[in-house]
């Protein structure tokens, strides 16, 4: 005899991670089981979404993580699925987009961090060469 859910000794809730996500059983008289993939589980993110939204999304909707809260692409952020942290796109392509301006704002943010860091430098060595020619 198996036992299924919360009798099995190895469940957990209901709730499982993977790649960074939470995941979350439905079961087959939950409204929301339309949206549960082969093994009975729905990403946390869509089915967030869904019940705001109160009603299934279909296939190609993509939920996107906003990183209003933690980093893009962190566990945190992945894992961040109150609703201001969500966004439901279109489509992929659009899903695809976003991404690659987020990763493109990202660097250039990290490139300004480097080059403040380099100008308070200049600023500081400009300043010991004129107290340098003062002395002399």
């Amino acid at each position: 005899d198996k036992y299924v859910g919360a009798l099995d000794s190895q469940w957990k809730g209901g709730r499982v991670i993977n790649k960074g996500y939470i995941y979350v059983k439905v079961y087959d008289d939950d409204d929301y089981y339309l949206m549960v993939s082969h093994d009975g589980y729905v990403a946390e993110h869509r089915l967030v979404m869904a019940k705001h939204l109160d009603r299934c999304l279909e296939r190609w909707e993509i939920v996107h993580h906003k990183h209003t809260k933690y980093p893009s692409g962190s566990a945190e952020d992945k894992q961040d699925n109150r609703i201001e942290n969500l966004e439901l796109m279109s489509s992929k392509h659009t899903h695809n987009a976003i991404t690659i301006l987020e990763r493109e704002i990202a660097k250039l943010r990290q490139q300004l961090e480097d080059m403040k860091a380099k100008i308070k430098l200049c600023e500081w060595r400009i300043k010991e060469l004129e107290g340098d020619r003062k002395v002399s």
